[in-house]
């Protein structure tokens, strides 16, 4: 046996033989090992579980070979939207987890909603499926770590537990621990009457505070995209420039959406004003 079989060898016994990514017992591994220096180094860092849904329904209509050609074009996805060190595998069944480290839940929230985003508009052909092809969609949960979890599976759990709000939810969305504890501030539209998308910021930076804010927006927005924003505050008389994460976007029957927005560090200046203002609203309601 030469070099490459035992390096042949090596792969096969640390990767999923359908998809090629990472078995569940390597992954847990890495989860564990991560833990283990992160109590050292306190970096941090996440892990996202997503699960297909409606993946049995795909099964059970167009067969086992359809369902593996699925599976196949998601951990193609993963790896091709996530970088060298996050740790890409097969949790189990059409479960899949990705390990995340230095990257905290702002990060992996994009990142999230990016392999979502792709994977909603794959079409899978084969030919037992019908003409126009197979389309399902995911689901996704993050959980945070940094250096206070000290088992695999108390993380994982976490991560399970927010993608299961996130099924219940609706499904197709990612979920975290974070959005599942943060209480945000409601703005009713009244108050805030215009929020206008500026760009597209694409690093994630840190989070200001732990409280998004909620208000109604007249613009098209998606969960995970982190923009660059001007916002007209009715009552203040000012426009404001912030860059801030979307946590949430949710049509209403209007045609607007109320969104969950958390102002990030970047141009900080009118973070300022923006959150007294919100700590003036909420003082002032609090009275009523």
């Amino acid at each position: 046996m030469d070099v490459l079989d035992y390096e042949r060898l090596a792969q096969s016994a640390i990767r999923d033989g359908l998809t090629r990514v990472f078995n569940a017992g390597y992954i847990r591994e890495q989860v564990s090992w991560e833990l283990t220096k992160d109590r050292r180094y306190r970096r941090g860092g996440t892990v996202i579980l997503f699960d297909l849904n409606k993946f049995k329904q795909c099964n059970d209509e167009y067969g086992h070979m359809a369902g593996d050609a699925v599976l196949r074009e998601f951990a193609l996805i993963l790896k091709e939207y996530t970088r060298q060190s996050d740790v890409v595998g097969r949790y189990g069944g059409d479960e899949f987890l990705v390990l995340m480290p230095t990257t905290h839940h702002e990060g992996a929230l994009i990142v999230a909603n990016r392999i979502r985003h792709a994977f909603e508009k794959t079409v899978v052909h084969v030919p037992s499926g019908p003409p126009e092809g197979i389309r399902i969609t995911t689901t996704g949960g993050i959980a945070e770590y940094m250096g206070e979890i000290g088992e695999a599976e108390v993380l994982i759990e976490a991560a399970d537990q927010a993608l299961y709000l996130g099924k219940r939810e609706g499904a197709n969305r990612v979920y975290h621990e974070y959005m599942v504890k943060t209480d945000p501030v409601l703005i009713p539209h009244d108050d805030m009457v215009d929020m206008r998308v500026l760009d597209t910021v694409e690093e994630p930076v840190k989070m200001i505070g732990k409280r998004p804010f909620k208000f109604i927006a007249t613009d098209h927005m998606e969960s995970g995209r982190l923009l660059r924003c001007e916002l007209t505050l009715n009552d203040e008389d000012q426009n404001l420039t912030i860059s801030g994460l979307i946590t949430e976007a949710n049509p209403q029957n209007d045609g607007g959406f109320e969104i969950a927005f958390h102002p990030v560090e970047q141009e900080s200046g009118d973070w300022l004003a923006i959150n007294q203002y919100i700590l003036k609203f909420e003082r002032t309601h609090q009275k009523e």
